[in-house]
């Protein structure tokens, strides 16, 4: 038992001394954090938000456009196109004077009109919201013109066309093809 506390009494002996020769501490500045690199994502996040702005400007404004014109006419009131000129008529031939009555005028033949323009229908693009069509090389949409016809409407088989004339022609896809 001796052997412990002499043990004990020099732990002290030297804890006491020890304390007298530590000078006191001075206080530690904490360290500073180093600044994190977010600028990338905060780059990445405006130009994010930047692209979803545009895409909505965007789809507004093509819900506010008019119809589009497919053949460079007005929309409205589609440009009247001249007809072709007419071959020079024919020479009548020589008339003798004669005491005779006077016989009807000799009937004129009457200018020849071009023929309606040729569309052909190459294709339907089928959705309720939007449909769209593909006439003779062009895409088009209801209310669209091409070659003076307005289209009118577009289902799964048809598409019906409004001439200059107001008549209405239906275009129907082929079903052997």
């Amino acid at each position: 038992m001796s052997l412990i506390n002499d043990a004990l009494k020099n732990a002290r002996k030297h804890q006491r001394d020890s304390t007298a020769k530590v000078p006191p501490l001075t206080p530690v500045r904490p360290a500073e954090a180093e600044p994190r690199g977010h600028w990338p994502l905060g780059i990445f996040m405006v130009l994010l938000l930047l692209a979803a702005c545009a895409l909505i400007v965007f789809a507004i404004r093509q819900r506010s456009m008019p119809p589009k014109v497919v053949s460079g006419q007005s929309p409205v009131a589609p440009a009247v196109v001249a007809p072709a000129a007419a071959p020079a008529p024919l020479p009548l031939p020589p008339v003798k004077a004669s005491t005779a009555a006077p016989s009807a005028p000799v009937p004129v033949p009457a200018p020849i009109s071009p023929p309606p323009p040729v569309l052909k229908l190459q294709g339907i693009l089928y959705d309720p919201v939007h449909p769209m069509a593909i006439v003779s090389g062009k895409t088009v949409r209801p209310g669209d013109v091409i070659k003076g016809f307005k289209v009118k409407s577009i289902s799964l088989t048809t598409l019906v066309l409004v001439g200059p004339d107001q008549k209405e022609t239906s275009l129907t896809m082929d079903s052997d093809k």
